[in-house]
């Protein structure tokens, strides 16, 4: 959905290519001054963004000509999709062109969500200025604990203020007041950690594979009578079709559960300790000092295999940090990442896989046309093609950003601060003299190093 993409971080150089006919390219100096003094701790609020999205009045040209597009392509897919089911395209041709379909509609719902996110940050950063706010952040991937007297929820003012710049009204941001504290105690966890070793993880799994066995011991009988002639093609793909939504219904179940008792858990760990903040460190947490946002992995996972278990848990064995976080920095990491040297090292090399891709897959099909190979082979060996670009491209991508990681770790040790952040996920909008924009340092950093 489109609101669930609007703050997700594109990182792989595949984003940056796209294809045509198989594939084809989509056509300083280290600062040394700091401004972040970190003389005392922040103010700080949140905006619900999937909820300014879904509750966003009106539009503009710009955004109603991108959907447009968007609905015209899908409708290019569903009619590709019945010429294949007809048989007047051929499952190659089909392939090349559903490819062709869906990088479009990428592209073009990348432009849609940037400009809603533009607009967004737009009118979180009229709010911030009025109201003397240090960062304002997106609700999702956070967790909150107390609210309404540490971070002030600024989701409604917000979708005022960005309807207004609509042509929805008018909206003056002086008229919002700002209730916010100083945050005092922070902390952050590994959702996915804490998922992979939460007890009733492996509960859920081998409950889903005895249901995926089930289903497969099903369709092997299904098989039987289809073959046998004892039922129908129809009655056979609409109970293969049963079978995998029942499948899906139940992993989203379980996962759903088990997410909801790390939500309950964090909770009841943030009330327990006086904890104003608890984040989540994926596309969160670059950098931090222990001393001001400790990591509570561990404390989640034991109290959610304590309450798994019938056991009791000790919240007083759980390290506290000792000081609030007050030198704040975030990293725009997709910035460094297209800027970065070693980047254009590694699409130059991504490249020259791209041009042999394209040369076997010419072979492939003058071969096919030749019939020295059947449909079959040529489709299958076109895939492997695809798996070997795929695997490329996140082995170069995560060289660079990896080294992005390092060279933020290394600064925000050296520098001294408390917590360094991605931009997307995290920052609408932040005040240049207290929460200080890294971006350039770390880029002009890793140049200099010559780090590949």
């Amino acid at each position: 959905m489109l609101k669930d993409k609007v703050y997700n971080r594109p990182k792989a150089i595949f984003l940056a290519l796209l294809w045509m006919g198989f594939l084809a390219l989509m056509p300083g100096e280290e600062s040394a001054v700091i401004k972040a003094q970190g003389s005392a701790v922040l103010q700080m609020g949140f905006v619900d963004v999937e909820q300014v999205i879904a509750r966003m009045q009106g539009s503009n040209e710009t955004l109603d000509q991108l959907r447009e597009q968007i609905a015209a392509t899908e409708t290019q897919l569903q009619d590709l999709n019945a010429q294949q089911a007809a048989g007047s395209v051929s499952q190659a041709e089909f392939a090349v062109r559903q490819t062709q379909l869906n990088n479009t509609l990428v592209v073009l719902n990348q432009q849609l969500n940037n400009e809603i996110s533009a607009q967004i940050e737009q009118a979180a950063s009229q709010l911030g200025s009025a109201l003397g706010i240090d960062l304002i952040t997106p609700l999702r991937n956070i967790v909150v604990h107390g609210q309404s007297v540490v971070l002030q929820d600024l989701t409604e003012p917000v979708l005022q203020a960005l309807n207004a710049n609509l042509g929805q009204g008018g909206f003056d941001p002086n008229g919002v007041t700002a209730t916010t504290r100083p945050l005092s105690q922070v902390g952050f966890f590994s959702v996915d950690e804490a998922f992979i070793k939460y007890k009733k993880t492996a509960e859920a799994v081998a409950t889903i594979g005895e249901k995926r066995q089930s289903n497969n011991e099903e369709i092997t009988t299904l098989n039987e009578q289809l073959n046998a002639g004892a039922i129908s093609l129809a009655q056979f793909d609409a109970r293969v079709a049963q079978l995998n939504a029942e499948l899906e219904a139940l992993n989203q179940q379980l996962t759903g559960d088990i997410l909801s008792d790390i939500s309950a858990a964090v909770s009841r760990l943030g009330d327990e300790l006086d904890f104003n903040l608890i984040s989540s460190e994926k596309n969160v947490v670059l950098y931090n000092d222990p001393k001001a946002d400790v990591d509570l992995t561990g404390a989640v996972t034991t109290l959610l295999n304590a309450g798994f278990d019938g056991t009791e848990f000790d919240f007083l064995q759980v390290a506290l940090p000792s000081r609030a976080p007050r030198k704040v920095g975030f990293v725009d990491a997709d910035d460094v990442f297209v800027r970065f040297e070693g980047t254009s090292d590694a699409i130059e090399q991504f490249q020259a896989q791209i041009a042999s891709a394209q040369q076997e897959l010419k072979s492939l099909q003058a071969q096919l046309e030749a019939g020295q190979i059947d449909e079959p082979t040529f489709l299958s060996r076109r895939q492997a093609l695809e798996t070997q670009l795929a695997a490329l491209d996140q082995l170069l991508t995560k060289e660079v950003t990896d080294n992005i990681l390092t060279t933020t770790r290394a600064l925000g040790q050296e520098l001294g601060f408390d917590l360094i952040t991605p931009r997307k996920n995290v920052v609408l909008y932040h005040n240049a003299d207290r929460v200080e924009d890294l971006t350039e340092v770390v880029l002009a950093r890793m140049n200099q190093a010559g780090v590949r």
